[in-house]
């Protein structure tokens, strides 16, 4: 079995937090939980994208929408 661990590799959270700076965004409102986790831990240690994490759905979609206006 092959080593993935090298210093070449970086975790796929921190590649779609690179993307998102990439595509020049800069604002982000999701929902925390489990299935999320990593890319919510990625996006807290970057200062390039303000975050806005709400418990519920509702509330990052009201969050985003208030944002987009």
């Amino acid at each position: 079995m092959s080593n993935i661990t090298g210093p070449s590799t970086i975790p796929a959270a921190e590649l779609v937090v690179r993307r998102l700076k990439q595509h020049g965004i800069e604002q982000a409102c999701g929902v925390v939980g489990g299935a999320i986790m990593y890319i919510t831990d990625a996006l807290r240690r970057t200062d390039d994208i303000h975050c806005v994490f709400t418990p519920h759905a509702h509330g990052a979609a009201v969050a985003a929408e208030a944002y987009a206006k």
